[in-house]
């Protein structure tokens, strides 16, 4: 994501309502790293690594309440046990 593009739309007072969804759920999702989102139209693409199943329930349970979010695309994967 990038912030620059946000904080620039913030200082305006205008922030898209993809923007403002992407930044809510980056604040929702705290500190997971390891995830990359795209946000159009309501709909949201969910990429990247998780550490095991609960992590990628919650990841996508906590998109889906997003105020917004219509639909999330799941292309989450979870990191191989020999990996953690």
């Amino acid at each position: 994501m990038n912030k620059n593009l946000l904080n620039r739309h913030e200082e305006k007072g205008n922030i898209s309502n993809q923007e403002k969804i992407l930044q809510d759920i980056y604040h929702a999702l705290g500190d997971q790293g390891g995830i990359d989102l795209e946000v159009k139209n309501g709909h949201v693409k969910v990429s990247g690594v998780v550490d095991n199943h609960s992590d990628l329930e919650r990841v996508i349970n906590t998109i889906l309440e997003i105020d917004g979010v219509s639909e999330v695309f799941n292309d989450l994967r979870v990191k191989p046990e020999s990996l953690h």
